[in-house]
């Protein structure tokens, strides 16, 4: 019986400008750089096993009848999150920060778990800089 297991390859994240968001995740977050396909219509980040993608609409048009839905620029995020993870939360909060996110408030402190600051980033999406579970959207 063949093998018919499977492993996550990439999340695709679709956006109104891949290499831009490509580029502004590279600076705010410091992820590597990967395949950017010459139409500018897809673009990749090297973040491991799984690649992190981002796509334009225009593509998500051609792969699914109707499209994909955008994400808000304003409002609730969407419901996908993009866990990203940092041995030193402060200095990646701040670097993000930096790079064009904006503090969007800071969580109490409590016994389970620590003060951690969440950033909105351009595009809708969002990231927060605490070690688990950290919204990113489009993020991604």
């Amino acid at each position: 019986m063949p093998d018919a297991s499977m492993s996550l390859g990439w999340v695709i994240v679709y956006v109104d400008d891949p290499p831009a968001t490509r580029a502004f995740y590279m600076r705010a977050f410091g992820l590597q750089g990967g395949f950017v396909a010459p139409s500018d219509t897809y673009a990749e980040l090297d973040t491991g096993a799984t690649r992190l993608a981002f796509a334009a609409y225009a593509l998500g048009e051609g792969n699914f009848p109707g499209g994909v839905q955008p994400a808000p620029l304003d409002g609730r995020p969407p419901n996908v999150e993009i866990a990203l993870v940092a041995q030193d939360v402060d200095a990646a909060f701040t670097r993000a920060l930096e790079a064009g996110c904006s503090e969007r408030r800071r969580r109490r402190t409590s016994r389970r778990a620590s003060a951690s600051p969440t950033c909105a980033i351009r595009l809708g999406r969002w990231w927060s800089s605490r070690r688990r579970c950290s919204p990113a959207g489009a993020m991604l």
